[in-house]
């Protein structure tokens, strides 16, 4: 290990495997080459394919690390080139967007299961039924969740349009 960090590094590809966090959060070093604590997620989970001269170094005696890190010399293209399999980052490090998920209710007919459903999510639970219905007669917004993780409701989003629910997620103001 040649360095931590304080808090824990998010998946740059917006998975569900760890969540929107959860990769690490320290860098590893053979004395070649820096890589994150996660890289074996990315590997497994979005089959990245690594470096050819990464992979050679793997069978050599490792080099000298520096006592201090920021004698590293370090090259990030590889790294900031990787963008996952359909994700939505401008860049390596933007984190997944926080924010709001809807039920865009309009000419959606609220069946008892399609309820069950929504009455799971945290933002209805302080709804009353009626209230609900009314939305769903209205055909406007319904709130769900607040402050999630785009990468974290896929499957809610999935299982919500199977019942004839489509959704919006509206990332928070100012959120990368």
């Amino acid at each position: 290990m040649i360095r931590w960090f304080a808090g824990t590094s998010w998946c740059r590809f917006r998975c569900k495997g760890f969540g929107a966090r959860g990769v690490g959060n320290t860098e590893l070093s053979d004395g070649r080459f820096i890589w994150p604590s996660g890289l074996v997620h990315y590997v497994e989970q979005h089959l990245v394919r690594l470096p050819d001269e990464f992979v050679r170094s793997i069978s050599l005696p490792p080099g000298p690390i520096p006592a201090d890190p920021a004698d590293f010399t370090v090259d990030t293209s590889w790294w900031c080139s990787q963008r996952g399999f359909g994700g939505t980052a401008t860049t390596h490090l933007t984190p997944a967007p926080l924010g709001s998920l809807y039920g865009a209710t309009a000419s959606v007919q609220l069946v008892p299961q399609l309820l069950t459903e929504v009455r799971k999510c945290a933002a209805t639970q302080a709804r009353s039924l009626p209230q609900i219905r009314a939305i769903f007669q209205r055909g406007g917004r319904l709130l769900l969740l607040s402050d999630v993780h785009e990468a974290d409701v896929g499957e809610l989003r999935a299982a919500l349009a199977d019942l004839g629910l489509p959704t919006v997620f509206v990332p928070d103001r100012g959120a990368s």
